[in-house]
């Protein structure tokens, strides 16, 4: 089926619930295709958010090895507050990957969330006023890589639930970049952009590979809300004709 990505695939894809959906045998095949679009997409005018976690992080170290990525600003999509560098922090991720370093050689503005302000909301409104400023300087394309998580959460948006109602869907549901602590969870303390944000986004591409990723597809294919599976936001008519969901397990 015809779809926006279709012109840029060398292979099929299907749809979804208005979503396109590019099917891959292996992480190492999806990673591939993710790096060949953006260097089809992209050019030195771009904006590009960057994930962190795990399965991204080969395709860091693909595009800081090959060195063909363009863009004129590389900004994170969520990051675990903390001081800066911590070990669990995705712009520590993207430095390992070689990518920041690719990135100054080619004079590539990155913007990370983290400072030496050791109070969250600081931290967070500040880069809010960053991303509002991003997003709206002239670019030719706004384009986002995301994983989906096994509770269903996309960028650092956590699914309301089990005594934590998550902040970004009530006070932060204007905001371009919000926050929230919950401590009694695994995601503690995090700043995010928001859907808000991902509205504003050209492309969204997400890579979700394994076995584990399977239940999450699933349910955010399910009807329900994006309070409880905040990865059903990229199923919104007007957001999913601009997502690519790259997989191996549909």
């Amino acid at each position: 089926m015809e779809n926006v990505f279709s012109k840029y695939l060398n292979q099929q894809i299907s749809i979804k619930q208005n979503l396109a959906i590019a099917r891959v045998n292996s992480l190492e095949q999806g990673t591939n295709l993710v790096a060949n679009l953006l260097y089809k997409l992209s050019n030195n005018s771009s904006l590009i958010f960057l994930s962190g976690g795990k399965t991204p992080h080969k395709l860091y170290k693909k595009l800081a090895k090959e060195k063909r990525l363009k863009a004129l600003s590389v900004a994170l999509v969520d990051e675990r507050f903390g001081t800066k560098f911590h070990i669990n922090s995705n712009e520590s991720v993207i430095i390992d990957s070689g990518l920041i370093k690719y990135f100054e050689q080619k004079n590539i503005s990155f913007f990370p969330i983290l400072n030496k302000s050791k109070n969250l909301k600081i931290t967070a409104d500040n880069y809010e006023k960053l991303i509002e400023k991003l997003l709206k300087q002239k670019c030719s394309l706004k384009i986002a890589i995301f994983g989906i998580g096994a509770d269903g959460h996309t960028a650092g948006i956590i699914p309301s639930g089990n005594n934590f109602n998550n902040p970004i869907f009530t006070t932060g549901k204007n905001r371009f970049v919000y926050y929230f602590t919950n401590n009694k969870g695994i995601h503690r303390k995090r700043i995010s952009i928001t859907f808000k944000s991902i509205k504003q986004m050209d492309y969204n591409l997400i890579m979700a590979f394994g076995k584990d990723k399977q239940t999450a597809i699933a349910k955010m294919f399910k009807k329900g809300t994006k309070s409880k599976i905040p990865a059903r936001i990229f199923l919104s008519p007007k957001i999913a004709r601009k997502t690519l969901l790259v997989t191996d397990m549909i």
